[in-house]
């Protein structure tokens, strides 16, 4: 791999000029692709393609123009691939483009693709020369979906279109359905994928209601994962970014101060799209949203599928989501104390019972 040496990355430095933020440099999505192997699982492949030919998944208020429900009726084709990330990437910066502060809309020209992270959130990919690359994980962009369709199952006291077998398979299974789906994780039960296959048959059934419930709870979930990673980009001046000075990429922060200040920049514009769009049911969306997303992830690392994760830590997260837009002068250990209320709820609301 050629590697061009960094002059403006050493010019401001040389004259004095402070570099106070990050630049847009495609090439570190291209260094990306070749360090990482992309998982070759056909199974989970097809099934993102699948989510997007049945909800209108272009943010923002479109749909899917290849979507199964724009098409003529009785055409019951399915997507032989996924949109690509340029469709993703318009769609993200159409419901972002107004929200977003004239300070912080520079954030918009950092670019970003679709691809394998091994964890539910994005990946910032840094250069010593300030550059920054986001690589939004393929999970949350494709197979989220299923997980909400399997939460909306499991919703107590609603009607489910899965028999009590199937019910109970979803539930003695939980952890590792979620880590294939967001985590491409191979199951050790080896029925786990042709169980979620199935599932496409019941989108047939399922009512427009229920089906635009899990489009909304999807897009807040996504939504979500790319403004923490873009908070990072705004929290982090590229003189500090961990990693940044002994390597040329840099995968992603760490510090646990980092991933609080991300968190709360990212939960003001959450809660700003409800206050500039005058929707109500949009914050709760947003609640039942990360509550699934956190219980997850906290279900996950239970599990051993994502062990550098702490139970206090993602607790702590989650109630700085739900809460620091209303709150903005707590203390981090005010949210800490919540945790494990927050965690409680998310717990119940990803088994259906709240």
């Amino acid at each position: 791999m050629e590697v061009r040496f960094p002059f403006h990355y050493l010019l401001p430095r040389i004259f004095g000029i402070r570099q106070d933020r990050f630049h847009g440099d495609p090439s570190l999505l291209d260094s990306y692709r070749q360090r990482i192997k992309e998982p070759n699982d056909f199974v989970h492949w097809i099934m993102a393609a699948w989510c997007w030919d049945h909800y209108p998944v272009l943010i923002g208020g479109n749909t899917n123009p290849t979507g199964r429900f724009r098409r003529a009726p009785g055409d019951q084709g399915h997507l032989t691939v996924p949109p690509s990330s340029e469709h993703i990437n318009t769609a993200l910066d159409i419901i972002l483009g107004p929200v977003l502060d004239a300070k912080d809309k520079w954030v918009l020209t950092i670019p970003r693709a679709v691809g394998h992270t091994a964890t539910v959130e994005a990946r910032a990919l840094l250069s010593i020369s300030g550059g920054a690359a986001i690589v939004l994980p393929m999970g949350i962009f494709g197979m989220v979906y299923v997980l909400n369709e399997l939460v909306s199952e499991l919703k107590a006291g609603r009607e489910t279109h899965l028999s009590s077998k199937d019910t109970m398979f979803v539930k003695d299974n939980y952890a590792q359905i979620i880590a294939y789906l967001l985590l491409q994780r191979e199951p050790e039960n080896k029925d786990i994928p042709a169980f979620l296959m199935q599932l496409d048959q019941l989108r047939y059934t399922r009512e427009p209601e229920k089906r635009g419930d899990i489009w909304s709870i999807s897009t807040a979930q996504q939504l979500y994962v790319l403004l923490h990673e873009l908070g990072h980009l705004v929290k982090t001046a590229p003189t500090n970014a961990t990693g940044a000075e002994r390597a040329m990429i840099a995968p992603h922060f760490s510090d646990e101060n980092q991933e609080v200040d991300a968190d709360s920049w990212a939960a003001g514009y959450l809660r700003r799209g409800r206050d500039r769009t005058e929707k109500w049911p949009y914050w709760l969306t947003v609640q039942v949203a990360m509550l699934i997303l956190f219980g997850a992830m906290d279900l996950m690392r239970e599990s051993g599928f994502m062990p550098g994760l702490s139970r206090d830590m993602i607790g702590t997260r989650l109630a700085i989501v739900l809460l620091s837009a209303d709150n903005p002068s707590w203390p981090q250990s005010r949210y800490g104390s919540l945790g494990d209320r927050v965690l409680q709820m998310a717990r119940e609301v990803l088994w259906g019972e709240a």
